[in-house]
Order: structure tokens, then C-alpha cells, then sequence
């Protein structure tokens, strides 16, 4: 059985997140006072084979809270279709690197949600 994962990551990858909700930076036109954290070195999660069914999706978001030295300092599900597939998630991103966030120019802590969505190819 072939597994495909498809993890929205890219979005989360390429995309402004907002982290900080309306934040004021000063003038409004400089998009460089305020930036999320972003993901620098990321591997996927390695599912079991058997775990999820043929033609079955799974989706789940995790919360990713960052320092302000971009380390990753703690996960929460925030939301799971698949309850077996959490510590896999989690596992993965345990590994992954992070590019700290800033709020004018000052480095802060940070939390970002990351959605993932498997789907197992039909056979």
C-alpha cells in the first residue's frame, strides 16, 4: 500500500502567519517590523504502513511554541482526526529548526499552529 502525506506545510513554510494578531508596528507599510517564526530545517513524519487505511485521511494541528532563540520549547494537539498519529507528528517535529520571530527588530517567544493532512492512497 502506497502512503502519500500530504502536509500543508508549504503554506506554513512560504506564508505570513499571523502569530501576533494585530499588532501595530509602527508604520504600516514595513512588513519587515513584524515576522513569525519560521521553519528553517523540517522532515516529515515516517508513518507506519498500517496505520491508517487505504483511501483513509487523517488531518491533524499541532501548536508549536518557539523561543526567542528559535528552539522549539514545547507541542500541544490542538486538533486530531487520528489519535494514533500524534506521536509521530510530534516526533518529526521535535527535529525541525526554527527561525525566531520578531516584533520590531526584537526577538520574542512565539507560538505558530502547523497543520498536517495525511491521505493513503486508494490501491
Amino acid at each position: 500500500m502506497k502512503i502519500t502525506i500530504l502536509i500543508t506545510l508549504a503554506s506554513f513554510l512560504f506564508s505570513g502567519l499571523t502569530v501576533f494578531g494585530e499588532s501595530d508596528c509602527g508604520v504600516a507599510t514595513n512588513s519587515s517590523c513584524c515576522k513569525a517564526p519560521s521553519v528553517v530545517k523540517f522532515s516529515q513524519p515516517q508513518l507506519p504502513k498500517d496505520l491508517l487505511k487505504a483511501g483513509e485521511t487523517a488531518e491533524i494541528v499541532i501548536r508549536c511554541a518557539i523561543d526567542e532563540n528559535g528552539k522549539l520549547i514545547g507541542t500541544k494537539t490542538v486538533s486530531s482526526s487520528h489519535r494514533d498519529l500524534e506521536s509521530v507528528v510530534v516526533a518529526a517535529i521535535a527535529n525541525w529548526e526554527f527561525e525566531s520571530a520578531l516584533e520590531k527588530g526584537e526577538k520574542l517567544r512565539a507560538t505558530v499552529d502547523v497543520p498536517f493532512r495525511f491521505t493513503v492512497a486508494a490501491r
